[in-house]
């Protein structure tokens, strides 16, 4: 993480930088100390700061109050807004479709459910 967190310090990196990613966290930390999730807390700020996109909120979870309190529902959330970055659909039986984009010309649906390009 020191490498990574050095690539992403210097203040020289243009303002779009990251403006190709899209991301999310979940900062796991500990109220009883004094900078609760800082770490988790500071990375998400600097990625929004190089353009990076948020694709869903950020959970901040409390080992000092039960970290399943926001990390069970953070979870269950989280496939929800991957399926739709992804531009995927998850059926009830677990199975996994493509969903076409109409903003992408070349893609078209077979009317199956598939896409082709």
């Amino acid at each position: 993480l020191t490498k990574f967190w050095r690539k992403l310090r210097p203040k020289t990196l243009p303002k779009d930088h990251l403006s190709n990613v899209s991301f999310s966290i979940l900062g796991l930390g500990d109220t009883n100390y004094n900078q609760f999730c800082n770490a988790p807390k500071n990375l998400h700020r600097r990625l929004k700061e190089l353009g990076a996109e948020e694709f869903y909120p950020p959970g901040w979870a409390d080992d000092g109050t039960g970290l399943e309190l926001v990390v069970e529902p953070w979870i269950e959330g989280l496939w929800s807004a991957l399926a739709s970055l992804c531009k995927i659909q998850v059926k009830t039986n677990g199975s996994i479709e493509k969903v076409c984009s109409p903003s992408v010309p070349e893609m078209e649906s077979t009317g199956d459910g598939h896409c082709t390009q």
